[in-house]
């Protein structure tokens, strides 16, 4: 949690260099809170007409967006991309495959153009193990995606409007 909470205090930071954990801890409950507040919007019938998301996913998805954008380019600094590499995800398919790929690499081991090692920057943080984060983050995506096509499922059947109504 406290990775996600540094991703929010830096909150219009594009400068500097982020880690795996912080990048991938921000992106796992990022996703588990999209998640949460839509199966709340779908219970409290809160989607809007013209999205199939409600208010409280809007309010978050505008909430976190520069976040995300930011902690993002951080982390491409880390790899020593330029931050304008995050326009790959614009080229169909393999943009964001490609994307992908530079979000999970290491990152520099040594000073780059865009600042010193931020494993090293910090010594109080928690220096957990980037690659059981990634994992982490690949199985809750999965299970995510399952729970948004069985809640979906359930709120558009009749056996929800009988119980809810």
């Amino acid at each position: 949690m406290n990775w996600y909470l540094k991703v929010f205090r830096d909150y219009f930071n594009f400068e500097g260099r982020a880690r795996r954990s912080e990048y991938w801890m921000f992106s796992l409950y990022n996703f588990s809170f999209a998640t949460i507040l839509f199966i709340t919007d779908a219970i409290f019938r809160l989607s809007l007409n013209f999205f199939p998301f409600g208010w409280f996913c809007i309010l978050y998805a505008v909430t976190s967006f520069v976040p995300s954008i930011a902690v993002t380019v951080r982390r491409l600094h880390d790899v020593g991309k330029s931050g304008w590499m995050i326009l790959l995800c614009l080229i169909p398919f393999f943009g964001g495959i490609w994307l992908f790929i530079l979000l999970i690499l290491n990152g520099d081991s040594q000073k780059n153009e865009y600042g010193e090692n931020p494993k090293f920057e910090s010594k109080d943080e928690d220096c957990s193990n980037a690659d059981s984060i990634i994992q982490l983050v690949l199985i809750s995506t999965l299970i995510n995606v399952l729970i948004y096509k069985v809640a979906a499922e359930f709120i558009n059947s009749e056996v929800f409007y009988k119980f809810y109504k």
